[in-house]
């Protein structure tokens, strides 16, 4: 089990990736499923706003839609554990790729996180740009991450430690090639 500040001299905030990490889904898959079952027209659109970026995408789907945070299928094991890492007082971040809005729907449900970062309709928080914006606001290896699939190849490098969720037995091979691996949820 990685350090948590009831242990560590030095503690790091533990940042955690919201898509297949928190949920067993993808806050973009299921808002685009409710908006076009909403209104099957917004097809149309889909493409459009796609043709201007993953972030502009999900922006205005995220705008369109009122996903029911408490129905969605949590990895309740991770789930356990940050409740376990806060209860010590550890600073936890939601950093995700999903559009603000519904990252903080997420965040505000479980209670669990001091701040969210996420895509904000210019901006797609995901991959490089991820591991970017946490090394410029943590320093090198001043965070641990936990996340769950090979965009996040480009993050554990630069977190003192890694978690992977739901991972594959290759993704986690080829994570620790690269990073300092301390736990993995099935």
């Amino acid at each position: 089990m990685p350090p948590s500040v009831a242990t560590d001299p030095n503690p790091v905030p533990l940042c955690v990736d919201l898509d297949g990490t928190v949920i067993r889904t993808d806050m973009l898959w299921e808002s685009l499923v409710q908006l076009l079952r909403h209104n099957p027209l917004f097809a149309l659109l889909v493409p459009l706003w796609f043709l201007r970026g993953r972030a502009c995408l999900k922006e205005k789907v995220a705008v369109r839609t009122e996903v029911d945070v408490t129905a969605l299928p949590y990895h309740e094991p991770f789930v356990e554990f940050l409740q376990a890492e806060r209860r010590t007082g550890r600073i936890l971040l939601l950093v995700s790729a999903a559009d603000y809005r519904l990252a903080k729907r997420v965040a505000d449900h479980l209670s669990l996180f001091n701040e969210v970062l996420a895509s904000n309709g210019k901006l797609n928080l995901r991959g490089k740009i991820k591991a970017a914006k946490l090394v410029e606001r943590f320093g090198e290896h001043g965070f641990d991450y936990a996340g769950n699939s090979s965009v996040d190849l480009a993050v554990w490098p630069h977190a003192r430690q890694g978690i992977i969720v739901g991972g594959s037995v290759n993704l986690a091979r080829k994570a620790r090639r690269c990073a300092h691996i301390t736990q993995i949820f099935d």
